[in-house]
C-alpha cells in the first residue's frame, strides 16, 4: 500500500469516526430529553389518577339518595308533601339579623341563681 491510500483510509475512517460520534451525541440528548418528557408524562398521569379518584368519590356522593333530596330541596325549592318552603329574600339574607344585646352587668351570683333567673318565669 502506498502512502496516500494510508492517509486516504485514515481521512476516510476519522470521518466515519466523527459522524458515528456525532450521532451517537444526538441520541444521547435525544435520550435525556425522552426522560424528561417520561417524568412530565408520567406526573400528568399522577395527577389524572387523582382528579379520576375524586370523580368517582362524587360520583358515588351523587348518586346518594340523601344528595338527590338536598339537592332538589336546595336548587329547586321542593318539598315533601305537608312541608312549607320559606324563601328568604336576599336582601334579608345579607343584613345582620343577630341583634346585639345589652349586657346585664355581671352579679357575684351563686350558679343555682343564675339558673333560677335563665328558667324563672
Amino acid at each position: 500500500m502506498s502512502i496516500t491510500r494510508m492517509k486516504l483510509f485514515t481521512y476516510g475512517l476519522l470521518v466515519i469516526s466523527l459522524l458515528v460520534s456525532v450521532q451517537l451525541i444526538k441520541d444521547i440528548l435525544k435520550l435525556g430529553q425522552a426522560d424528561e418528557r417520561m417524568k412530565a408524562v408520567q406526573t400528568e398521569l399522577n395527577e389524572a389518577q387523582i382528579e379520576q379518584m375524586n370523580l368517582k368519590q362524587s360520583l358515588e356522593k351523587v348518586g346518594t339518595p340523601d344528595w338527590q333530596e338536598a339537592t332538589f330541596r336546595n336548587t329547586l325549592n321542593l318539598s315533601k308533601p305537608g312541608e312549607v318552603v320559606v324563601i328568604v329574600p336576599e336582601a334579608v339574607r345579607q343584613t345582620e339579623l343577630i341583634r346585639p344585646e345589652v349586657a346585664a352587668p355581671e352579679t357575684d351570683l351563686a350558679n343555682w341563681q343564675k339558673w333560677w333567673q335563665v328558667f324563672a318565669f
